[in-house]
């Protein structure tokens, strides 16, 4: 069982690598072609801690159909707001640690 994270709007996020010594167990892993980042809750990039995870790339969807408005929210800056929270480690290794919502 290798774990995994992705969604409807952005396809895979991020997987634990095959070879077992590379796995961080209680992580989702790493960036799979999606860049990730997190947002603090004063709505600042952050480059350590926890926060709501942002996504972007190819692979994440361009805005909902409608409402229109609910856009507004969903995007910041180019960014996916997941609406999940988590924290990237130092090695880049993703850990989902709640929900917003």
């Amino acid at each position: 069982m290798i774990e995994v994270y992705g969604m409807t709007e952005a396809y895979q996020i991020a997987a634990n690598p095959l070879p077992p010594g590379e796995r961080r167990f209680g992580s989702v892993g790493l960036a799979t072609g999606t860049e990730i980042s997190i947002l603090g809750p004063d709505g600042v990039v952050l480059s350590e801690g926890e926060g709501e995870i942002l996504v972007r790339g190819p692979a994440v969807f361009k805005g909902y159909a409608s409402p229109v408005n609910a856009n507004d929210h969903a995007f910041i800056d180019g960014w996916f707001r997941t609406g999940d929270l988590g924290a990237l480690g130092s090695d880049d290794y993703l850990t989902i640690t709640g929900r917003l919502k």
